[in-house]
């Protein structure tokens, strides 16, 4: 899967790249990639995450889906369950997850999908409505500007998660 030369992080983005150019769904594309990459069956978040894509319900209103799915696989990790709700906080998923919204913000000047949005075409879709869409897609939509904002998101989320001795998938390869 890997190649030498490709570290995993590197491989998670081009990953996430190729998932969001073929199949969209930003946060669906950055689970997949760190599911290939790492060993974690995050399936049911994968699933749970389809309507966060293009800023919550394809609306540009929220947050970044792919950052979000970065914060849910971190949060996945080191999160709690229902079982340990009354044990306290868990600091260590929101301290790894600030850590990637303030990577995430250096290098795009938000969180927000709006904001992205505007940064990367001068303005906002609506993606339900097929003429927004038909815009989004001739102007690189999900041929170079989401998907390297995906890619981007699962490669700062991979160096998180390697720093902190998540196993990759043996396939994956260190690099």
């Amino acid at each position: 899967m890997a190649t030498v030369e490709e570290s995993a992080p590197d491989l998670a983005y081009r990953l996430a790249f190729e998932n969001e150019s073929r199949y969209g769904s930003c946060g669906q594309a950055v689970l997949k990639a760190l599911m290939d990459v790492f060993d974690l069956n995050l399936e049911d978040v994968l699933k749970a995450s389809y309507p966060l894509a293009a800023g919550l319900s394809v609306s540009a209103h929220g947050c970044c889906g792919a950052l979000a799915a970065g914060m849910l696989a971190i949060g996945s990790v080191y999160g709690r369950s229902a079982e340990e709700m009354p044990r306290g906080r868990y600091w260590k998923a929101y301290q790894l997850s600030r850590r990637l919204l303030e990577e995430f913000e250096a290098e795009f000047g938000s969180a927000s999908c709006s904001d992205i949005q505007r940064r990367l075409f001068g303005r906002t879709f609506d993606l339900l409505d097929q003429e927004d869409f038909r815009k989004f897609e001739g102007m690189g939509g999900h041929r170079d500007k989401c998907p390297h904002v995906c890619g981007t998101a699962a490669k700062l989320t991979a160096r998180i998660l390697m720093e902190e001795g998540i196993p990759l998938r043996k396939a994956a390869g260190s690099g």
